[in-house]
């Protein structure tokens, strides 16, 4: 089941996705006329949570941040917890064993890039030889590109197991690492 289509760059939630109390709450929550508010919302927990959102390369924060921004219209904005529960009923509907591998690997990769941003490529130790040496760090470097490609591989990993409906909740169907090419 699908919870959210776009349809005109808007997140539109689907009526099965309706039978479900944390999406159905924010529907009938929002008496606008044409659900505009309730349209806000939803983008605001596609764009945090689905594994394809283009805002997922923010760290959470700067994410939290730019949605409310960009979706709420208030760069202060805080979910209330009708729109968390329906936050964390979306994630929870979308996991499967590769998309928990996925979202680890991301979180590493996020790790990795704050790593980083705070080496200070001039720190001595006490006996003032540096602390990072170039070609630790150049390897380092090198080898993250097979970072990027394993996700690259697990995007696509996770795009065949739920276009072929291939989850594990309910029908048992394939391994974690089944799908991976």
């Amino acid at each position: 089941m699908k919870v959210f289509t776009i349809e005109n760059g808007l997140p539109v939630i689907s009526a099965e996705a309706l039978l479900i109390p944390q999406f159905k709450v924010l529907y009938d929550r929002d008496k606008t006329k044409d659900k505009s508010n309730c349209v806000k919302e939803l983008a605001y927990i596609y764009f945090s949570t689905d594994y394809q959102s283009i805002y997922l390369s923010y760290t959470k924060d700067i994410r939290e941040e730019r949605l409310s921004e960009d979706f709420m219209g208030n760069k202060t904005y805080k979910p209330d917890g009708k729109v968390i529960a329906a936050i964390e009923k979306y994630d929870e509907l979308q996991q499967t064993p590769t998309m928990n591998f996925l979202k680890a690997a991301r979180n590493a990769m996020q790790a990795t890039e704050e790593y980083f941003n705070s080496i200070d490529y001039f720190k001595t130790d006490v006996t003032g030889k540096p602390v990072y040496k170039g070609t630790e760090i150049t390897k380092m470097l090198k080898d993250c590109s097979g970072i990027k490609d394993s996700i690259d591989k697990l995007i696509e990993a996770v795009k065949k197991e739920q276009s072929n409906g291939a989850t594990q909740r309910g029908g048992g169907s394939g391994g974690m690492l089944e799908f991976i090419d």
